[in-house]
């Protein structure tokens, strides 16, 4: 794998959940461990793709984007994956291209400083470049109607928004429109700041691009950050065993796991243009 010749496009993703929409797109797909960290190598069409289950979180983020400049010195990084969404409107199966991320924790350490807006603190815009491929990827942005002949009812809008980047999954409604309110963000997540910092200090293109498994009024059924395994994802079987000891929150986790699907399904549909011009364009 270790092949410094050959410039890939770099992918970094939290969840295995998020590593199948790569397995289902890309050819030639062979696994291995890379310094403990879960990594895929394959093809879309003759360019090279490396992928990296990092696990959430910014720490479990940087140990990837380290490794994967470390092995693969990637001409293109790409943070992909799911997010919740902080702002009415954002629905489940849209997608947000970040052109800004925000750390919360910079957000509360400026209101404890007294500054009223964010033009002071800290945060991480990608290569317009980036942008520009992400938009001719044949998507309509905001609100705009698509095209119901091109694309499936899963998608219903592309945002370019801000992204807030938190340190935990954020569990009930009140907190995510709180959040939405305090950083003007559409979406949340909790590795795109440190990725984006990272790439920015090693002068690497990249860009972030979510998908919507959970809207702002929708409340987990249980504190997902209970259930984590060694890796830094989410431990499933935990998950549906506390499910059998609290049978009402069976619904909730049934609605998160159909959102999810849909959400998989959308951010497929959305990469397929993505790569065609990141490896097409010739603008990266």
């Amino acid at each position: 794998m270790d092949d410094k010749k050959v410039k890939h496009i770099g992918v970094i993703v939290a969840e295995h959940e998020e590593e199948k929409i790569f397995k289902a797109l890309l050819s030639d797909w062979t696994t291995d461990i890379v310094s403990g960290i879960r990594c895929g190598v394959a093809y879309w069409y003759s360019q090279p793709v490396a992928v990296m289950v990092s696990g959430q979180g910014e720490d479990k983020a940087r140990a990837a984007c380290r490794l994967m400049i470390r092995h693969f010195q990637p001409r293109f990084l790409l943070s992909a994956g799911f997010c919740g969404a902080l702002q009415k409107g954002v629905k489940v199966g849209d997608i947000v291209v970040s052109r800004r991320i925000y750390r919360q924790s910079d957000i509360l350490e400026a209101q404890g400083r007294g500054e009223t807006t964010l033009e002071k603190v800290r945060s991480w815009e990608p290569p317009k470049n980036a942008l520009e491929v992400a938009k001719h990827a044949g998507f309509s942005y905001k609100n705009m109607q698509i095209d119901q002949k091109r694309f499936t009812s899963n998608m219903r809008s592309c945002w370019e928004e801000i992204t807030l980047t938190t340190n935990r999954i954020v569990n009930n409604s009140k907190d995510k429109k709180l959040l939405g309110k305090e950083s003007g963000a559409a979406s949340v997540d909790m590795e795109g700041a440190a990725i984006a910092e990272i790439m920015n200090a090693a002068d690497i293109p990249w860009l972030a691009v979510r998908s919507v498994s959970d809207d702002v009024d929708f409340a987990m059924p249980i504190d997902l950050n209970r259930f984590k395994n060694s890796a830094g994802g989410s431990d499933y079987m935990a998950i549906v065993k506390e499910a059998l000891r609290q049978p009402a929150a069976i619904p909730g986790l049934l609605r998160l796991f159909l959102n999810a699907q849909k959400a998989s399904d959308s951010l497929r549909l959305y990469l397929q243009y993505l790569l065609n011009d990141l490896t097409g364009s010739g603008s990266l």
